[in-house]
């Protein structure tokens, strides 16, 4: 391949970089050739050993390294060896191609040369268009994202649950510290912002953990992002790599929702406090 950028896109480079578009026995070599073993490490300038299936070795002298885990269209490039084009037409002589990639002029000339291509091939080869890969990934992040909401709700519902608990307990633990208050002359809305502000600080409580352990989480898979399959085509598999963003206005919604599920679960457990009469709360023993 003369262009790798043609055919992988935006080339990241870790080591070296990409090589000229000259007839030499140059390789580009993905991360995991380039990193075999541990404390092994291919460099640029390295010649490595290329295998035929006739059974022949080819030596390459290795002139750049990819970043790990770039997943495009023609699969994951992490275990791949990119040469020229004319060299590799040399040392292998293939009778077809397994895979051609086309580049279209613009957007609106795609699904033309996809019709195109199957008119004139019909069933005897697989058109696949950056834009079914696209569709491929937006149903995988669409999925993922009901995931995560059915599970948000379900933690939410819990929580509140568990705050609701909470204050409620407290309610009946403090009877006759409710009959005082009453009795030194608080009144019915006092007591009722009294409980809800408990209610309110322990939801406080659990949304800062809640946000230093999703801080934790989402650091930890930046680091190495998740991959996951947005499918294959004649056998390449086409590796998506997400890695999570959180935002500020993430921050902000998450500490908002933290408040009014906290708000809402503190109101039954203190309206029954504000409702208490003096002398239900002093008989209480």
């Amino acid at each position: 391949m003369d262009n790798i950028s043609s055919l992988v896109g935006k080339v990241e480079i870790e080591n070296g970089t990409v090589y000229p578009p000259v007839t030499v026995p140059y390789a580009v070599i993905g991360h995991d050739i380039a990193h075999p073993i541990p404390n092994i490490t291919i460099q640029p300038g390295s010649t490595i050993i290329l295998k035929l299936s006739n059974g022949n070795t080819v030596p390459l002298t290795v002139y750049g390294v990819l970043q790990p885990t770039q997943s495009v269209v023609i699969g994951d490039t992490s275990d791949a060896i990119f040469i020229p084009l004319s060299e590799a037409k040399a040392l292998i002589n293939p009778p077809g191609y397994f895979l051609v990639v086309l580049q279209a002029g613009s957007i609106s000339e795609i699904n033309t040369i996809t019709t195109l291509l199957s008119y004139i091939y019909g069933n005897s080869l697989t058109v696949t268009t950056i834009q079914q890969a696209v569709s491929s990934v937006q149903v995988i992040i669409t999925s993922f994202s009901f995931l995560v909401i059915l599970i948000g709700s379900i933690s939410l519902f819990v929580g509140a649950v568990g705050i609701m608990g909470i204050t409620l307990a407290r309610v009946y633990q403090r009877t006759r510290e409710i009959g005082i208050m009453k009795t030194l002359g608080l009144t019915t809305r006092q007591i009722l912002l009294t409980f809800l502000l408990e209610a309110l600080i322990v939801g406080v409580i659990g949304g800062i953990v809640g946000l230093t352990l999703t801080f934790v989480g989402t650091y930890l898979l930046d680091i190495n992002g998740i991959p996951f399959n947005a499918g294959s085509s004649n056998g390449s598999n086409l590796l998506i790599l997400i890695r999570p963003l959180l935002s500020m206005s993430d921050v902000g919604i998450s500490i908002a929702i933290a408040l009014v599920t906290s708000i809402i679960a503190g109101i039954y457990p203190a309206w029954k406090a504000s409702k208490l009469t003096v002398i239900e709360a002093v008989r209480k023993d």
